[in-house]
């Protein structure tokens, strides 16, 4: 009897720790909806025309629309950025995201790189969230220039 009650009590801890309540984004999302742990994160492949990766100085990716900035080059460590840009493979969009999409709509984000202080690259991205996790619904990918 012990057991099944501290399982029902570490089952519900469970459940509330995915509760979505308070974000008006989040509002057609169960209150207490369980969530699995994986973490989604969609990147954009750029390449040089030879298929080398293209480095880019900086980037960002915004929420088309109300211009809020999603991922941002500048949060990122030194290491990180130059494994990002070493490979031509830039996060454009993640989980952590999540609470800025309205649920069960699809959404564009946008994709914006620079290089030598111009913007070289300006990609859109369709994407939508349900009450967990992001999905992507369409981009092209890689993105050659």
């Amino acid at each position: 009897m012990k057991k099944l009650i501290l399982l029902s009590i570490t089952s519900s801890v469970l459940l509330a720790s995915c509760n979505k309540t308070g974000d008006s984004n989040r509002t057609k999302c169960p209150t207490n909806i369980g969530c699995t742990m994986e973490f989604r994160m969609f990147s954009i492949t750029i390449q040089n025309m030879d298929g080398s990766p293209k480095t880019l100085d900086s980037f960002y990716t915004l929420l088309k629309g109300t211009n809020t900035v999603l991922e941002n080059s500048s949060t990122y460590t030194n290491s990180k950025l130059a494994q990002i840009k070493s490979t031509g493979i830039y996060p454009a969009i993640s989980d952590e995201d999540l609470e800025q999409l309205v649920p069960y709509q699809n959404m564009e984000v946008v994709f914006v790189g620079f290089k030598n202080g111009k913007e070289v690259i300006r990609h859109t991205i369709l994407v939508e969230s349900d009450c967990c996790h992001i999905n992507l619904k369409s981009t092209n990918n890689p993105i050659v220039f």
